[in-house]
Formats: structure tokens, C-alpha cells, sequence
């Protein structure tokens, strides 16, 4: 029988346990509920100019490279009529390098990269990349209502 009174003494002290265990953890999870949520903070870009590489105003890096050869790709361009005019290091502020596109889902952290302003054709082109230039998206012109 003392036996017995045991293993019911010891079942009652671990229900005990198990509803303080419940108790606070149940006040744990309404406390975090209730705290303010952390406000997220989207950083703008932060232009700096680069230096040019090469003698006559070029750029010879591999962002700008890339970003050519991605306007001969993406909108049928000669790639001997693509102009290099400028480049400004930028940190974008998500992963869609600053360029928000219809069904397209971006992480709100700041990635290094590049503004690079090509021209052909008489237009001008802004293409946004990383910094090696693995990522590259089309901004839409200003005076267009899509995104490129």
C-alpha cells in the first residue's frame, strides 16, 4: 500500500510540474503577442560615384560588362551601339535591387551593387546589379507605368 501512495504522490507532483510548465509558458506566448513589433526600416540607396577604368570615360568591369551583355540579351540590343555613360556603387535596399516587379517576392535586406547608365540608340538605359554583376534587373524608364 506505501507503495502505491508513492507512485500516486509522485503522478500528482508531475501533473503539478506539467501545469506550471503550461502556465508559463501560455503567459510566455501572450506576452510576446502583445510586445510592439519591431518596425522595419527600409534603407535607401546610397549613391557613390566610381572611377572610371579605362582612358576614354569607359568602364571596364565585370558589372558593366555583364550589364551590356544583359541589354543585348533582354531587349535584342547591337552590342557595338552600347555606350557606357556612368556607374554609382549603390547599397539597394532588397533583393530585387530596388526594382519591384509584379509576382515577384523580395527580401527587405541591403544588397552592395551597382547603378550603371548605358545608352544605345539614342536611349538611355539604368540597370541595377549586385556587385559582381550575377544579379542584374532592367529599371523601368520613369516615363513608363511597367516594370522592365
Amino acid at each position: 500500500m506505501k507503495a502505491n501512495q508513492t507512485i500516486f504522490n509522485n503522478i500528482k507532483l508531475s501533473k503539478s510540474w506539467i501545469k506550471i510548465t503550461l502556465v508559463i509558458s501560455l503567459t510566455a506566448i501572450m506576452l510576446a503577442a502583445c510586445a510592439t513589433p519591431a518596425t522595419q526600416v527600409t534603407p535607401t540607396p546610397t549613391p557613390q560615384p566610381l572611377p572610371t577604368t579605362s582612358g576614354q570615360g569607359g568602364m571596364d568591369t565585370l558589372p558593366v560588362a555583364r550589364a551590356k551583355s544583359f541589354l543585348v540579351d533582354k531587349l535584342s540590343i547591337n552590342g557595338a551601339t552600347i555606350k557606357f555613360v556612368e556607374a554609382q556603387k549603390v547599397q539597394w535596399p532588397d533583393t530585387c535591387l530596388g526594382v519591384q516587379q509584379p509576382g515577384i517576392m523580395c527580401a527587405f535586406h541591403v544588397v552592395d551593387g551597382f547603378k550603371i547608365i548605358l545608352s544605345a540608340n539614342s536611349q538611355t538605359y539604368e540597370v541595377h546589379t549586385n556587385l559582381d554583376g550575377s544579379q542584374i534587373v532592367l529599371a523601368p524608364d520613369p516615363g513608363s507605368t511597367s516594370g522592365g
